[in-house]
């Protein structure tokens, strides 16, 4: 939002957010126009809703007295949490990065609530450099990478093995699947559940730590097909960003990332919905989430490993999707229109 906004007209101001985190804290990009008082109408919260009530606690009730409050929520079920609705108070609208999102969180909400998506764009590398990342050069690498404090089970790293697992395992082609994961310590025994998965495939590489933005665009370009066989989103950022980077991308064909992801510009996988047996973190039991079929993800990964005209075509198709659709004018411009809309009515 910080690098859209600075293509609009909008005066603006970056405030860095006081609230606890689990996410990492290293990336400074934006460190030296970081500003300490917040001197315009409007306040845009980057915050996951449960932490609406820490606001006035960090940062003073001022912060948000006399302003117009908007928070941008992302969400990942069909159903936002009865417990979070008394977050809707401390704002007057909700932006979410999706309409997946956005319907859920409208059905419950007494504020407005719109859909203003993540803008995709970033400097894209000249070269490939797997040799950074101790990648193999003769293989056709598949990738896949989540944060484990985003919960194993929504992420759902088990199917994509699984489904390399049926496309590759009885060949001898050179072949590999590269799973980086961070966020580990906290989540220790999920790791080692993930390393026990892949004990009997050969050619899988892991990279288990926090890298700099710059070096998480590197992997992404370094590596042939990004595949995310979650059971939910509230967008997909890393298929977006794979995309710009003109990867092909299979996809569970659910939630957000089914938003932009289309058989004309990638592969979207096949699913059932299923209900959660149980909690996990703030996805309650008897909610929904979709569980992709491994059978059509493992046949369009052999398709993309196998078909050059195919996997050339979708990927052009995938950078045209997200230079048309999500780029920073693009975006810039629906908050320019939203905000000059808001300041009418003062």
């Amino acid at each position: 939002m910080a690098n859209a906004l600075s293509k609009t007209s909008l005066p603006h101001s970056l405030i860095e957010c006081k609230l606890n985190c689990l996410a990492a804290q290293g990336d400074n990009t934006y460190s030296n126009k970081l500003e300490t008082e917040n001197g315009h109408p409007v306040n845009i919260f980057h915050i996951d809703a449960a932490q609406a009530g820490d606001i006035d606690h960090w940062h003073g009730e001022d912060f948000r007295k006399g302003k117009y409050n908007i928070a941008y929520w992302a969400w990942e079920l069909p159903e936002f949490p009865d417990s979070w609705m008394r977050f809707f108070r401390y704002f007057d609208e909700i932006w979410t990065p999706s309409q997946f999102v956005t319907e859920a969180i409208s059905r419950k909400s007494p504020i407005p609530v719109l859909t203003i998506p993540h803008p995709i764009s970033f400097q894209r590398l000249t070269g490939s450099n797997r040799a950074k990342f101790n990648l193999p050069e003769d293989q056709f690498l598949f990738l896949f990478m989540y944060d484990l404090n985003s919960y194993q089970e929504r992420k759902n790293p088990k199917a994509v093995i699984n489904a390399f697992r049926k496309a590759f395992q009885n060949s001898s082609e050179k072949v590999g699947l590269v799973m980086k994961v961070h966020g580990i310590k906290k989540n220790e025994s999920d790791f080692e559940i993930l390393k026990e998965s892949v004990k009997d495939l050969r050619n899988v590489h892991l990279v288990p730590r926090t890298l700099p933005r710059a070096d998480v665009y590197a992997l992404q370009d370094a590596c042939d097909c990004f595949v995310s066989l979650h059971r939910s989103e509230g967008f997909g950022l890393s298929v977006a960003e794979s995309m710009y980077l003109q990867k092909p991308v299979i996809s569970t064909n659910w939630s957000a990332t089914s938003e932009f992801v289309n058989l004309e510009n990638g592969c979207p996988v096949n699913y059932q919905l299923i209900k959660l047996e149980k909690n996990h973190g703030p996805y309650g039991k008897g909610q929904i989430w979709a569980n992709p079929d491994i059978e059509h993800a493992a046949w369009f990964m052999r398709k993309v490993f196998e078909d050059d005209v195919f996997r050339d075509k979708i990927s052009k198709k995938g950078r045209e999707t997200m230079e048309e659709r999500y780029s920073l004018q693009t975006i810039g411009q629906l908050y320019e229109q939203r905000l000059r809309a808001i300041s009418l009515w003062q």
